[in-house]
C-alpha cells in the first residue's frame, strides 16, 4: 500500500509538473509574438524582417522585396484621427494576408511602411504582383475611405550587385 501511494504521489507530481510545463511553453510563445510582432496588424515587426532579410540574402536572389505604404497617410490621420489610421493599417495587413501566397511574407516596418519578401521571383513578376496589391488595395471597401497605395519593387540581386560593385571600391 506504501508504494502504491507513493507511485500515486509520484503521478501526481508528473501531472502537475507537465501541466506546468506547458504552461511555460504556451507563456514563452505569447511572449515570442510580442517581441516579434506589431501588436496593431499582428504582421512580424522590423526587428523579424532584419534579421529574415540577412537570412534570405544569404541564401537566394531570386527573391524579391515591395516596400508599400499608404498614400496621404498623414492627411488620413488628421482627417480620420489616429485610432482609424490603425484601422486601415489593421485592414492593409488583413487584405495583404488573404491575397499573399506561400513565396510571400508580410512585415510592418516603422513610418508606416509593410514590406512583402518574396522568394524565387523575376523582377517582371515582382512588378505584376506589386500591380495587383496596388489595384486590391484601390477597390477594396475595408477602409474609411477608398485609398491607395505606393508600392516600391527591388529584387535581392540588385542589392547583390550593388553590394559587390561597392566592394570592389573598398579594396
Amino acid at each position: 500500500i506504501q508504494g502504491a501511494k507513493e507511485v500515486l504521489e509520484l503521478n501526481e507530481k508528473n501531472r502537475k509538473l507537465a501541466e506546468f510545463n506547458q504552461e511555460l511553453q504556451e507563456n514563452m510563445a505569447a511572449i515570442q509574438d510580442r517581441l516579434t510582432k506589431c501588436p496593431i496588424t499582428n504582421l512580424y515587426n522590423e526587428t523579424f524582417f532584419w534579421d529574415y532579410l540577412n537570412v534570405t540574402l544569404g541564401k537566394t536572389s531570386t527573391a524579391a522585396l515591395l516596400l508599400i505604404r499608404i498614400d496621404d497617410m498623414v492627411e488620413l490621420k488628421i482627417k480620420y484621427g489616429m485610432e482609424a489610421s490603425y484601422e486601415m493599417l489593421k485592414n492593409l495587413a488583413y487584405l495583404l494576408n488573404n491575397i499573399k501566397t506561400d513565396t510571400q511574407q508580410i512585415f510592418k516596418l516603422n513610418d508606416p511602411i509593410i514590406a512583402c519578401c518574396i522568394s524565387d521571383v523575376t523582377k517582371a513578376e515582382a512588378v505584376q504582383i506589386a500591380e495587383n496589391i496596388r489595384k486590391s488595395v484601390s477597390e477594396s471597401e475595408l477602409f474609411i475611405k477608398k485609398i491607395t497605395v505606393s508600392i516600391g519593387v527591388l529584387q535581392f540581386q540588385e542589392i547583390s550587385d550593388r553590394i559587390q560593385v561597392s566592394s570592389e571600391f573598398i579594396d
